[in-house]
């Protein structure tokens, strides 16, 4: 498809490369580095150089600054890679479906929910749940009062904590996590 897109001199979208990206990953068995390498490939063919003296860019070396593509195509955007995360998923690959998720710099709930997907199909519970927690974010307890000086210490802790971009679970997240949950229980049983 994406030949024939060439031939006609028609230049692919953000959408149209998730969808290859994840038809790539449903192959039998998924061609993840295929998928990759398509979207590098796509990236840097349509890279914009711009030069220092048009528009003041410049590298601190004279040289040309080179962007990022044009129509957003990256392993950084959102849609191409949640279709990365679930193709590695699909490959009970979840070292590269984390680190496809740790390059998108603003991750949506969808992107969150494949990669607890891509956890669960390569067996790694645990793992889900603690991204779960990391991301989603169990409220502090409140059951310290207002003049306890363990309550004011828990109190300047969380204002002084690192910012961790939230995430809002919605029903598929939960489902997810109640997943793991229950599989977990179904071994500790065991």
């Amino acid at each position: 498809v994406l030949r024939e897109m060439q031939e006609f001199n028609i230049r692919p979208n953000v959408v149209t490369v998730a969808l290859v990206v994840d038809g790539l990953g449903r192959c039998n068995p998924p061609r993840c580095r295929e998928a990759r390498e398509l979207v590098q490939h796509l990236q840097s063919q349509s890279k914009i150089k711009r030069s220092d003296a048009t528009n003041g860019n410049h590298n601190g070396r004279g040289g040309v600054i080179e962007d990022t593509d044009a129509r957003g195509i990256s392993l950084s955007n959102n849609k191409i890679a949640t279709a990365l995360i679930a193709s590695y998923g699909r490959a009970n690959d979840v070292k590269s479906a984390t680190e496809a998720f740790d390059r998108i710099p603003d991750p949506d709930v969808v992107a969150f929910n494949a990669l607890l997907d891509a956890c669960c199909r390569c067996d790694e519970l645990k793992l889900a749940l603690e991204l779960f927690r990391w991301r989603v974010g169990v409220a502090p307890p409140s059951s310290a009062a207002e003049g306890d000086d363990a309550g004011k210490e828990n109190a300047t802790r969380r204002r002084t904590a690192p910012v961790i971009t939230s995430i809002e679970p919605d029903v598929v997240t939960y489902t997810s996590l109640i997943s793991v949950l229950l599989q977990l229980d179904r071994r500790a049983a065991t």
